[in-house]
């Protein structure tokens, strides 16, 4: 059948069964679908969550944890670095140039004590350093040495290769739209998390739905 034929019939069978369909929508819709005629097996052995949130949310989940799995082989590789979070707190100060050590526990989500003791054995290492804040004597602002840009250069080499490891096999399009689809979710939740540390889950549900729950 010719393309822009078939694209037509595609398009007729959308609007009849989407009557307000936009274009956006009919090219997602036929982007799934044809996806979902390609048989690659079966997620979670087949135990799948009845919810599409849910799916989603497991999804990420399973995924994120084989991630942790080749992280953990990468530090193997890095004397300097011991676990994942000395990368991530050793990465935010560098491209940050400078920053409050309370900002940056802050935006890691981390504990006020666990954080502190994490920089202090980066410090230990010589992988950062810290001077007291001029404007504000009580804080501390954290930099990167020399030796922390070097190590640090060499967690990129092997945290860029768990990355192609994890997304192997995916095509460059692909990666781009799963960015778009949930880069917006990132940033959805970074403007609210730090308020809702603390909070039942019904009343993060709320503010974040703005649907109450009942309680049972």
């Amino acid at each position: 059948m010719n393309k822009t034929v078939e694209l037509v019939n595609e398009w007729a069978r959308f609007e009849e069964k989407f009557k307000e369909g936009t274009l956006e929508e009919f090219c997602r819709h036929y982007l799934i679908s044809q996806r979902e005629k390609k048989e690659i097996g079966q997620n979670f052995k087949g135990v799948i969550p009845p919810q599409v949130d849910a799916y989603l949310a497991k999804l990420l989940g399973t995924i994120s944890r084989f991630m942790h799995v080749y992280i953990d082989a990468a530090i193997e590789e890095i004397p300097e670095i011991k676990r994942a979070e000395d990368f991530y707190i050793l990465n935010s100060i560098f491209n940050l140039g400078e920053a409050r050590k309370t900002d940056i526990i802050n935006s890691h989500f981390l504990e006020l004590s666990s954080g502190i003791d994490l920089m202090n054995r980066l410090v230990k290492l010589k992988l950062i350093q810290e001077r007291i804040d001029p404007e504000d004597k009580r804080s501390r602002l954290m930099r990167a040495t020399d030796k922390g840009e070097r190590v640090l250069m060499k967690c990129y080499e092997k945290f860029s290769r768990m990355s192609e490891i994890i997304f192997w096999g995916m095509s460059v399009d692909d990666k781009k739209l799963c960015i778009q689809l949930l880069r917006g979710v990132e940033i959805k939740h970074s403007k609210v998390i730090h308020g809702l540390r603390g909070k039942s889950l019904s009343e993060i549900h709320t503010a974040v739905t703005g649907v109450k729950v009942q309680k049972k």
